[in-house]
C-alpha cells in the first residue's frame, strides 16, 4: 500500500501503543533528535553563507517589523508563535522535536556560524576575509560564485535530509515543518514536496507585499527546499504525513507511568 493510501485511509497513519521509557531512553532520544537538528542547522548556515538573500520566513518577518514598533528578532518570534498556534489549531502534535526546536536550533545556528567562520569557510565565500586565515582574495569572482552556489545546493540537501531525520524520529517536527505536515494532511493526493512550495510561496508572497528584502536565494529557497524534501522522501521511500507522532504529553506521561512500575 502506497503513502497515499495509507494517509487515505488513516490520515494519521498507523496507531501505535506509548511504550513504557526510562529517563535513559527517553535521553536517547533527545540526543538523536538533538543529532538530527544539528544537520538541519548546518544546512541553514551554509544556505546563509552563500549569501544569496534572506529565506522566506525571515523575508516576512522584516516586513512586519517594517510596518509595525516590533524589530526584526521580536517580528520573527511573533511569526513562530503564530505558527505553533497554527499547528495547535490544526490539531497536529507539538512533540519533543518541536520543543527541542524552538528552545535549541538558534543556539546551534550560532555555533556553527562561529564554527565555519573560524575554519574559513567564510573568507571562502568572502565573508570576513581580514579576520580569517585564508585569503579568499586569491580566489576569482567567478570562483567565489560557483562556491557560493555549491555552498547553497549543498546547504538545502543537507537541511532536507535533516528535515527527514527529525520527522522521522515520529517525535514532532519543527513548528514550520509541523505546520506544512498540517496542511499535507488535507491534501492527502497532493506530494509533500508540492505542500511545502505552496506553503514557502505563500510566505514570500506576503513577504513581498510587506516589503521584506529579497534575493536569488530567497526564490531559490522556496523551490530548493520543496525539491530536496520531495527528493528525499522519494531516496528513503518516506512519506512524512504517514508518520504517527508522538506528543510531548505522551512523552512525558511514558516516563512517568515507567517510574510507577
Amino acid at each position: 500500500m502506497s503513502g497515499k493510501d495509507r494517509i487515505r485511509k488513516n490520515p494519521d497513519s498507523v496507531q501505535k501503543q506509548i511504550p513504557r521509557r526510562t529517563i535513559g531512553q527517553v535521553a536517547g532520544i533527545s540526543l538523536r533528535i538533538l543529532v538530527a537538528q544539528v544537520v538541519v542547522t548546518f544546512g541553514l548556515v551554509l544556505i546563509y553563507f552563500a549569501d544569496f538573500g534572506v529565506a522566506p520566513w525571515d523575508m516576512l518577518a522584516i516586513g512586519i517589523a517594517n510596518h509595525t514598533p516590533l524589530q526584526y528578532g521580536l517580528a520573527l518570534n511573533v511569526v513562530g508563535i503564530c505558527v505553533i498556534l497554527t499547528d495547535v489549531f490544526m490539531r497536529e502534535k507539538i512533540g519533543l522535536s518541536t520543543i527541542q526546536d524552538v528552545f535549541i536550533s538558534g543556539l546551534l545556528i550560532d555555533l556553527w556560524t562561529f564554527v565555519l567562520r573560524k575554519a574559513g569557510v567564510a573568507a571562502w565565500l568572502h565573508f570576513d576575509s581580514g579576520r580569517a586565515a585564508f585569503d579568499a582574495a586569491r580566489l576569482s569572482d567567478g570562483s567565489v560564485f560557483v562556491l557560493r552556489i555549491a555552498a547553497f545546493v549543498v546547504g538545502v540537501l543537507i537541511f532536507c535530509y535533516g528535515q527527514f531525520l527529525v520527522q522521522s524520529r515520529a517525535m514532532g517536527a519543527g513548528p514550520r515543518d509541523t505546520m506544512v505536515l498540517g496542511f499535507g494532511r488535507k491534501f492527502p493526493k497532493v506530494p509533500i514536496g508540492a505542500i511545502t512550495w505552496s506553503t514557502l510561496a505563500l510566505v514570500f508572497l506576503a513577504g513581498l507585499l510587506l516589503g521584506g528584502p529579497f534575493g536569488a536565494g530567497t526564490i531559490g529557497a522556496v523551490f530548493g527546499m520543496s525539491l530536496g524534501q520531495q527528493l528525499m522522501c522519494r531516496i528513503f521511500h518516506f512519506e512524512p504525513r504517514a508518520v504517527k507522532h508522538e506528543n510531548i504529553l505522551e512523552t512525558i506521561g511514558s516516563l512517568k507511568h515507567s517510574r510507577a512500575q
